[in-house]
């Protein structure tokens, strides 16, 4: 049976004064006027029955007369009703109904008058129930390192796939960009190993990368001067998206050093990378989704014989956000480079159209 909230459960302390025709007109016309800034937002959008989903948003009417939020998944409540006014936007989770089948349903969220229950704004947005959820990175199969030609690469390389179908927490995002940091370690000759800087390995542009390694080591793999994304470098790899035809984010990377780029000191060199998968925009916009590291090493007398390192150690890939170190370089390469404002979780800016859409 549909719940309803009776006007004693929300009314004490507000009591909810005599409304005229007029005044509650103007307040349903105030509302339609606003519906086109209303959002609503749920995270995720996909998963088996019985998943957890929380539902936000924002833009919506504040009026005066005592009113509520009503959550419904197909039609039928599946959260607890919200007391709106002084309570702010919709702020729920619900629980996809056990035995639910497989299939695309609506969630919907409406905003009701208290006092007789009318309908001020409703905003809705799609969840497909799943068997499973699936992992981006298959299981390690999408982390394929050296031996293979990829992106036009020989031996030394890595591919990393990240492919949002049907991976419940990626919510709708137009842009998935892959970020690679590197720590760059030299095995010393006499022992040891100590941190390596661009400059002295012979690669370009060296003011700026050696200005971006981080204490630690860690620096932003990256030539661009806009933005850190791997893909703006003119590096192998292109850009994905979560919607309703969801394309996959690539990263692709060749590895291998001559003898000219190992200081007189170094005997070997250890590359460790960490590679992220970041919206850049849409409804998840600043979100971290996913990640996948990976190590390639090199010794002097190989360089000397030719011989390509290898890619000696790799991750399966995870959903787990960035380490602190990655967060370290990332942060000095935006402090050391002047650029349009990084993408950020909140506030939520959705381009047009995001947001679930309008209740037919």
């Amino acid at each position: 049976m549909r719940s309803t909230i009776g006007k004693s459960q929300f009314a004490e302390g507000r009591r909810c004064p005599c409304i005229a025709v007029a005044l509650l007109t103007m307040l349903v016309l105030l509302s339609a006027a606003r519906a086109h800034a209303q959002t609503m937002i749920i995270n995720p959008t996909c998963g088996p029955a019985g998943t957890s989903v929380s539902i936000t948003g924002s833009g919506w009417p504040e009026p005066n007369p005592v009113c509520y939020y009503d959550f419904l998944f197909n039609g039928a409540p599946f959260a607890p009703n919200q007391p709106d006014g002084l309570f702010g936007p919709p702020n729920a989770t619900g629980t996809v109904p056990g035995g639910t089948a497989n299939g695309t349903y609506k969630i919907k969220t409406e905003l009701r008058l208290t006092s007789d229950n009318s309908l001020l704004a409703c905003r809705q947005d799609t969840f497909k129930v799943v068997t499973m959820t699936m992992d981006p990175f298959n299981g390690g199969a999408n982390v394929n390192p050296g031996g293979g030609n990829v992106f036009g690469f020989g031996a030394g390389n890595i591919a990393v796939t990240f492919n949002p179908a049907n991976v419940c927490k990626v919510t709708p995002c137009t842009s998935i960009v892959p970020i690679q940091a590197i720590q760059q370690i030299g095995t010393l000759t006499a022992g040891g190993t100590r941190i390596l800087k661009w400059k002295e390995q012979g690669f370009d542009p060296y003011p700026v990368k050696d200005g971006d390694v981080t204490p630690a080591g860690w620096s932003i793999d990256t030539n661009s001067q806009t933005t850190p994304y791997y893909t703006d470098s003119g590096f192998a790899g292109n850009d994905g998206n979560q919607g309703a035809m969801p394309n996959s984010a690539t990263l692709g990377d060749f590895v291998n050093n001559n003898t000219a780029a190992y200081p007189p000191d170094i005997s070997a060199v250890t590359f460790n990378f960490e590679d992220n998968f970041f919206c850049a925009s849409g409804e998840n916009r600043g979100e971290w989704l996913g990640m996948a590291t990976w190590t390639w090493t090199q010794t002097k007398v190989q360089a000397a014989a030719s011989t390509t390192g290898t890619v000696s150690m790799h991750s399966n890939g995870n959903q787990n956000q960035p380490s602190q170190p990655f967060f370290d370089a990332l942060s000095l390469y935006l402090k050391n480079h002047p650029q349009p404002p990084f993408p950020t979780i909140a506030p939520k800016q959705l381009p047009p159209g995001q947001g679930g859409q309008p209740c037919s």
